[in-house]
């Protein structure tokens, strides 16, 4: 039985794994860096653009030198592109709450920033929701699994703020 297999309801339709926090911070730093008069549309369209790129650079390592290298050494490179695109499809299923956001926008009348400062609100609760969820299938208490949900969308936020804080000294 395959470890996706025995993962929970939401787990097996967003599927929990480090692909899936990758794709929610490229998304997120991707948007905050983009001019604050952008359209929301635009920002949801350059934002998913930084995730594809991550996906296939993500999908093209783990296809050659990931999936491929096993103890048998027989797996084909189709089989291993496979897999990999099984495991980094959910840089984009986590991010569609927050794209979302940005796609409704023109129907709230929301602004470039206004849009972009809720998606990013919700890419956070999204990444609170990760922590959550992780913790829940580790069969973990009620009260953990809300500070591991903190903690997880906490260092999300830190790492977005090091990578902003990065892009911005350069």
């Amino acid at each position: 039985m395959s470890e996706e297999s025995r993962q929970p309801g939401l787990a097996r339709l967003f599927l929990v794994n480090p692909d899936s926090i990758l794709g929610l911070m490229i998304f997120s730093v991707v948007l905050a860096i983009q001019e604050e008069t952008t359209p929301p549309l635009v920002l949801a369209l350059v934002s998913m653009a930084g995730v594809f790129a991550l996906w296939v650079a993500h999908v093209f390592a783990h296809t050659v030198a990931g999936h491929s290298i096993t103890q048998d050494h027989r797996v084909s490179l189709v089989t291993s592109f496979r897999h990999s695109v099984a495991d980094a499809w959910p840089m984009f299923a986590w991010t569609a709450p927050s794209v979302s956001v940005l796609l409704v926008a023109p129907l709230f009348g929301w602004t470039g920033p206004e849009a972009a400062n809720i998606s990013l609100d919700v890419m956070f609760g999204t990444l609170f929701v990760f922590g959550y969820l992780v913790f829940a299938y580790r069969r973990r208490r009620f009260v953990v699994r809300v500070l591991g949900g903190l903690a997880t969308a906490l260092v999300g936020s830190f790492v977005v703020g090091v990578e902003l804080v990065a892009r911005y000294i350069h």
